[in-house]
């Protein structure tokens, strides 16, 4: 347990073995000094031989992460200096040489800015979680200078080789969200809710066993620049130093795990760790089987019955619709059968006047036909010529044909045509003469 107060560095410990570790400069929006790169690397160097921490989560006071270095106290106040700067500088690495080789594991949880230089110990941090509002900027294009102390190095890594160019070339801003897309963090979320969510992912790496934990993360870091032989050697060697850090604590992760999950059944790998991964409290020495042993196979079982359930029941209700669709028409018929039945004794009462005007407009029929009988072509007269009682018809109702002319303009223009009509009355004796050949 650390009791030191600091200036610029604020040590949360937990009893849980989460150590906040709060970059506490609100004022200068926890920009770096000589003294707070001094300080962190006292504190981080502590830490990890400190019994009562077991992961650090760093972040920053206020509405920032950090505003990178202090362009003031790092750099102008540095310059003709060289011992300070040097001793500035060495102490800055606890961002990049310390952090990157942790033996604890650490989590950066982005609070608001983070600027420049920032983006190394949020970078070298094992995990990063970040605001969804939280801005990220590399600035050093801006003010004269490229993104130095190994940025331009993590960047290139950590980004795709567009993404690396575009933000330093341009100094342009991203947010929480765009950082979780181009890979700088591992997720982001809203700011209500950052501080649970890291929570939940340190206490998650707290249950795993802490030599495996070390191993597999120094693993990662480690085979990233080395041959194909030569990673395959290291892995080889960090396996077996997993087997000697767990031995001093009369455990073996390897043997334990494969025992308690094929003959006690007391886990499931894909669901949590196996028993007393983090505490070597395992089920020979009282350990209880983890809930994902016994219940997920319920659950499991539950889900299945339920979705068998949810399958049935809509194909019941389906059929249900359909026998209600089916039965519905004979209901409707049934119900409007008495309506049908009224219906003749109301509608002839209702239609009488509707009748009458009908008779009153056969006049007009009549004359619509007569117009008909004119536009007729030719041969359909010469039809009309050898029906000779039909044509004494027309002819009688002509003056029927004169009222008609009289209201209507259109009726003189078929009043005009009427001598296509005499033609065809001249033709008649030729039809006559026709007759006669044919006898």
């Amino acid at each position: 347990m650390l009791k030191k107060k600091y200036t610029c560095v604020k040590v949360d410990q937990q009893k849980d073995g989460i150590t906040w570790v709060i970059f506490n400069r609100p004022e200068k929006r926890n920009a770096m000094s000589p003294t707070f790169h001094a300080e962190m690397m006292e504190i981080m160097t502590l830490l990890e031989s400190d019994n009562d921490t077991k992961l650090v989560i760093l972040t920053g006071e206020g509405v920032s992460y950090s505003a990178g270095q202090d362009l003031k106290e790092y750099f102008r106040e540095t310059d003709g200096k060289p011992e300070v700067k040097a001793k500035a500088s060495n102490d800055s690495k606890w961002r990049s040489e310390k952090l990157w080789m942790y033996n604890k594991p650490t989590i950066s949880m982005v609070n608001g800015f983070c600027i420049g230089g920032a983006f190394t110990h949020c970078i070298c941090a094992d995990f990063s979680i970040a605001a969804d509002d939280a801005i990220f900027c590399l600035s050093e294009v801006n003010w004269g200078i490229l993104p130095g102390g190994m940025v331009s190095k993590m960047v290139t890594d950590m980004f795709s080789q567009r993404d690396a160019m575009f933000y330093a070339c341009t100094g342009r801003t991203f947010t929480g969200k765009d950082a979780a897309r181009i890979g700088m963090v591992n997720y982001s979320v809203p700011k209500k809710n950052l501080k649970k969510e890291t929570l939940k992912l340190a206490k998650e790496l707290l249950e795993k066993n802490p030599n495996v934990l070390r191993a597999t993360k120094h693993a990662i870091r480690a085979v990233q620049n080395m041959s194909w032989r030569s990673a395959a050697d290291y892995l080889n060697a960090k396996g077996a130093e997993i087997k000697i850090r767990d031995a001093a604590r009369g455990h073996d992760a390897y043997a334990e795990g494969i025992k308690q999950f094929i003959d006690e059944k007391a886990y499931r790998p894909v669901f949590s760790p196996y028993v007393g991964a983090a505490d070597g409290k395992t089920t020979a020495k009282g350990g209880k089987a983890r809930a994902s042993a016994a219940r997920k196979p319920q659950k499991a079982a539950a889900a299945a019955s339920s979705s068998t359930k949810t399958i049935k029941a809509p194909a019941m209700a389906a059929a249900a619709k359909k026998a209600a669709v089916k039965k519905a028409p004979a209901k409707k018929a049934a119900a409007k059968k008495p309506a049908v039945k009224k219906a003749p004794a109301k509608k002839p009462a209702a239609k009488k006047p509707v009748a009458k005007k009908a008779a009153a407009k056969k006049p007009a029929a009549k004359a619509a036909a007569a117009k008909k009988a004119v536009v007729k072509k030719a041969p359909a007269a010469k039809k009309a010529a050898a029906k000779k009682p039909a044509a004494k018809k027309a002819a009688a109702k002509k003056p029927a044909a004169k009222k008609a002319a009289a209201k209507k303009p259109v009726a003189k223009k078929a009043a005009a045509k009427k001598p296509v009509a005499k033609k065809a009355v001249a033709k008649k004796p030729a039809a006559k003469k026709s007759a006669a050949k044919k006898k």
